[in-house]
């Protein structure tokens, strides 16, 4: 959809001097920079300006039409429904003529430069141009400010004349170009087949954010080596090659320079990672995501939405604090409240539609778990972030605008997870933990993660101390966990064939994996009453003896994480579970007395979980009636007469 009027070339003012074409996904919080940098040594009627917003979810086209209103530019914004830069370069080259300038919606460039660009393609000089590039380090950590500087003081990096955010094309090399297929490296495939003889760097300079951390420098790389690999395996195009003379000249001269010597490392260290991982995918017919990083999370206007979505099952007795909690929060956001009720026959229903007013209850026929809930919540709702909320959490004043914040601050990162709070006020423990690895299911194996619990060597996957300040982790409790919509869309939400616990490890496994952070924010806490739901799902002889609910959450618990370790690590993982869960079965009153599960998990309910392992042990698989499982889980909990108190894992 076209949303603008005429080219700005078309006016009584200065000749046209060729078109910069934006493509535009997702940018709302960024592309009013690049237009409002544009008004620097404007001129009306030179420059035809189109945004190219494909795809965009977020007032991407709105947010340029406002800032070319505000910075008093004339220019027309195409709003193209389905994503791609490719289609988008595409549809902006059909409404403009050549010469034409491309820019990344992330970079600011005066109007100055783009006019110095389009005349030295314009007169012949050249068929392509570049500008000089600026790094703008302000937001960078030290770490990240290290890598960029060696980067950019490597000479073949000066030379290249790709990965500037900027290049113009005359009509001649615009002709070349459309004979290709859509690439994702079409900067690199535009500079490599002109000859070098007809490019020209221009001393006029766009200024570049570069990622501004190493977790976003190796997305960035990653994905760059992933489109370069392609687009010499599929289309036989090669990068100018370097001479090891030019190599060897580049490191010594880096050397020289104070501090040479840390960021060349760290500089090798990523690179070598990031074409590992790109040749890994490439291998195995993978997918790098194409996405930028996001610098800012919601609309132009700097105000976020949330969905929050609660599941309920048989949440009679908690939902209604919980929807209280969330509807008292004072928060700057919008706040959209959905209940997707799992055929409960509780009364539930009647507790969600009793609460505050604005809440959307989904009353759903069938219970097919946490996650595909979560998945019919999520449907329908096109806020920027999804916060997912157990109808036995009550969240603390303040918690939302904190999480939100959160998110803000930190626009690399998809997943943040909340402070968890015991009922007494205290730190409940398991806010956050690490992933599992071949170790720490060793040494779950062997008893000693148990013996020494809260070790950093010898319990890996528990947090450890922890001062309650916000952090990057592996992993957060989907009990309250807010996702941002871009990672949501990107990796495809919650696994559906998880049905109960395992379903957030497994999203913030896939995160990170992806490129997406996941944080812990220890000022947003709540009051989770970790297990509510299961004994409230279950029957009600199991739900009135402690112990037995013990047991039947613990099969549970060892099927959601024989599904993640199976998909993450293999089934030799699995059997190390087997193996510790056997070990706590016969020896769990020698363990120390722990915290949390660790503390009421005794001997019995882990007797209970190795008479059961052949059931667990398979994992969630497609087709698992939850209902079915629950049932028998249920019943072998019954089984024993009692339940010793002991400390496990």
């Amino acid at each position: 959809m076209n949303r603008g009027g005429t080219p700005s070339g078309t006016g009584a003012h200065e000749p046209l001097l060729g078109s910069v074409v934006v493509p535009a996904h997702q940018e709302a919080g960024r592309i009013g920079v690049l237009v409002r940098s544009l008004r620097e040594g404007w001129r009306p009627g030179e420059l035809d300006v189109v945004v190219v917003s494909n795809g965009s979810t977020d007032g991407t086209a709105e947010a340029a039409e406002a800032a070319a209103a505000d910075a008093g530019l004339d220019l027309r914004v195409l709003d193209l429904e389905a994503p791609g830069k490719a289609a988008a370069l595409k549809a902006g080259d059909q409404v403009t003529r050549s010469p034409r300038l491309y820019l990344d919606a992330d970079v600011r460039c005066s109007a100055t430069t783009a006019r110095a660009l389009l005349r030295a393609v314009g007169d012949g000089r050249a068929d392509v141009a570049v500008p000089r590039r600026v790094l703008d380090l302000s937001g960078c950590t030290r770490a990240a400010r290290m890598y960029h500087c060696a980067w950019a003081g490597l000479p073949w990096v000066e030379e290249q004349l790709a990965g500037r955010g900027a290049y113009c094309l005359s009509e001649r090399a615009g002709q070349l170009l459309a004979r290709f297929p859509a690439v994702m490296a079409d900067d690199r495939l535009a500079t490599t087949l002109v000859p070098s003889e007809r490019a020209v760097v221009l001393p006029d300079p766009v200024v570049v954010t570069p990622p501004r951390n190493l977790r976003e420098v190796l997305v960035v790389r990653r994905r760059v080596y992933f489109a370069n690999q392609a687009l010499e395996r599929d289309h036989g195009v090669r990068a100018h090659e370097r001479s090891a003379t030019s190599r060897v000249g580049g490191v010594v001269t880096l050397l020289r320079e104070p501090g040479g010597w840390p960021g060349l490392v760290l500089w090798a260290g990523v690179t070598a990672v990031a074409k590992v991982q790109a040749l890994a995918a490439g291998r195995r017919g993978g997918t790098v995501p194409w996405r930028v990083v996001e610098r800012a999370v919601g609309p132009a206007a700097g105000v976020a939405s949330v969905s929050v979505v609660v599941v309920s099952y048989r949440s009679s007795r908690t939902l209604g604090d919980c929807l209280q909690s969330i509807s008292a929060q004072q928060t700057t956001a919008e706040v959209h409240v959905v209940v997707v009720d799992n055929a409960s026959d509780d009364g539930s229903v009647d507790v969600a539609r009793e609460a505050p007013p604005g809440v959307r209850v989904i009353r759903r026929g069938v219970n097919d778990g946490f996650g595909r809930g979560c998945t019919v919540g999520v449907e329908g709702e096109a806020s920027d972030l999804i916060l997912f909320c157990n109808p036995d959490v009550v969240l603390d004043a303040g918690c939302v605008d904190h999480l939100v914040q959160e998110m803000a601050r930190r626009p690399e990162v998809g997943v943040v997870g909340g402070r968890q709070r015991s009922g007494d006020g205290g730190d409940a423990p398991r806010s956050w933990w690490r992933r599992p690895s071949w170790w720490s299911l060793v040494c779950f194996a062997t008893g000693v993660s148990s013996r020494f619990p809260r070790s950093r060597l010898l319990d890996p996957e528990e947090g450890g101390a922890w001062d309650g300040s916000s952090r990057d982790v592996d992993l957060v409790s989907g009990g309250l966990m807010l996702v941002r919509r871009r990672a949501w869309s990107d990796l495809g939400g919650f696994d559906p064939d998880i049905l109960l616990y395992g379903e957030d490890v497994d999203l913030c496994l896939r995160a990170r994996a992806a490129g997406w952070g996941v944080r812990v924010c220890g000022a947003a806490a709540f009051v989770h009453d970790v297990g509510a739901s299961t004994r409230s799902g279950s029957t009600g002889e199991v739900a009135q003896d402690a112990g037995a609910a013990v047991a039947l959450r613990l099969q549970l618990v060892l099927r959601g994480r024989a599904t993640v370790l199976r998909r993450h690590l293999g089934w030799p993982a699995v059997r190390l579970v087997e193996a510790g869960v056997a070990l706590r079965s016969l020896v769990a009153p020698l363990f120390p007395s722990g915290d949390g599960a660790r503390r009421t998990t005794g001997r019995e309910a882990w007797a209970v979980a190795w008479r059961t392992r052949r059931a667990w042990r398979r994992g969630w698989r497609e087709g698992d009636d939850l209902d079915a499982v629950i049932a028998e889980a249920a019943a072998a909990a019954r089984q024993p007469s009692g339940v010793t108190t002991g400390a496990a894992k």
